[in-house]
């Protein structure tokens, strides 16, 4: 299995982990649950940026182009966080 595909069975873990605590603990695990989505929403922006990092030699626009796409995932993301901080 990749790293990546661990990174995401363990987002998995993280959230059924949180979901299940709710149920059966009635514990506030909503952290538990945000880290995995967090992490999941991390696992492609990591790929990108290997990407990126593994093809600068041999194809530029494609490294050029996942570069561009992380930041703008990224700057998405930030937004979007600072959008809900303010709600």
């Amino acid at each position: 299995m990749t790293t990546y595909g661990s990174l995401t069975l363990l987002s998995a873990a993280l959230m059924l982990a949180g979901w299940l605590g709710q149920l059966g603990w009635r514990a506030k695990l909503d952290w538990l649950i945000m880290l995995g989505v967090g992490l999941l929403l991390l696992t492609p922006l990591l790929v990108l940026l290997q990407l990126a990092y593994l093809t600068r030699h041999t194809d530029r626009l494609v490294a050029r182009y996942s570069l561009i796409v992380v930041v703008l995932v990224g700057l998405a993301l930030a937004i979007g966080l600072l959008w809900g901080g303010i709600r």
